[in-house]
């Protein structure tokens, strides 16, 4: 049996043995009885409205399909929906931030085919692609190299990271392992 305290603790047991006929029961000490029942049914009803609203994991959210109206938000809009939908972390709009960041991409317009440029459609080979495959396993020489994993982040020049780090695996390899170098965009 639950009891509300005279400091609105709840315990699982009296604070002291009551007599069942005593008035102390019904009405409490100094007539805090009422306020300690009302106390009691609010936090009652507190605890059946918690337990019955079901808080969703990471993958119950995802797994959900989003509406179609939510996919064409953007903005400080996306956010309030983002916002009302989930509460294990909390969306912040920060004005400026789209503009920020595409500036610091490299434009799309690079991505376009040049004119008179020919596109190979595939590439003939009779071999099957192996079940799996790790260079720092096929090159162990190399494999300090190969492991090494650069930080792009806020870089707009990620075609120049990933060129460079292609070059320092692709001089390692050829050499068998003799010269191991990290080739950086700033090297000049």
């Amino acid at each position: 049996m639950w009891v509300m305290r005279q400091n609105g603790a709840m315990s699982s047991r009296p604070s002291a043995p009551m007599h069942p006929h005593s008035h102390s029961n019904l009405h409490g000490r100094h007539g805090e009885s009422a306020t300690n029942s009302i106390k009691m049914l609010i936090l009652i009803a507190l605890a059946v409205i918690t337990s019955a609203e079901k808080l969703l994991t990471a993958d119950e959210l995802i797994s959900q399909p989003v509406p179609k109206e939510a996919q064409l938000l953007t903005g400080e809009a996306l956010v309030n929906y983002v916002n009302s939908r989930q509460t294990l972390w909390k969306a912040e709009y920060v004005p400026g931030a789209e503009a920020y960041f595409k500036r610091r991409i490299m434009d799309s317009k690079f991505l376009e085919r040049l004119p008179g440029a020919e596109v190979i459609q595939s590439i003939a080979s009779d071999e099957e692609p192996p079940e799996s495959f790790d260079a720092r396993d096929h090159w162990k020489n190399c494999s300090s190299i190969i492991s090494y994993i650069r930080d792009q982040s806020a870089c707009g020049s990620c075609w120049a990271v990933a060129s460079a780090s292609a070059m320092s695996d692709r001089i390692c390899i050829q050499l068998n392992g003799k010269i191991k170098v990290q080739i950086t965009k700033k090297t000049t």
